[in-house]
């Protein structure tokens, strides 16, 4: 059995999604995603103080859960 490519397919499913993407709200929801996991991993990036050891040690236990 050999599977081939059907170029006019490949064509189609490319123009609908280049009308049907928006670029722009992808990328904005890509930087989102991304400085939501920077804060997970990041031990008190809730608040501008530097974290204390208790801190550290809460952060190291649940950062597994976090991500």
């Amino acid at each position: 059995m050999t599977i081939l490519n059907d170029d006019v397919v490949k064509n189609r499913a490319s123009s609908v999604l280049e009308t049907r993407l928006n670029r722009d709200k992808m990328q904005a929801g890509m930087a989102d995603w991304k400085k939501q996991f920077q804060d997970a991993i990041k031990a008190g990036a809730e608040d501008d103080t530097p974290p204390g050891v208790p801190q550290y040690i809460i952060h190291a236990i649940t950062v597994v859960f976090k991500v």
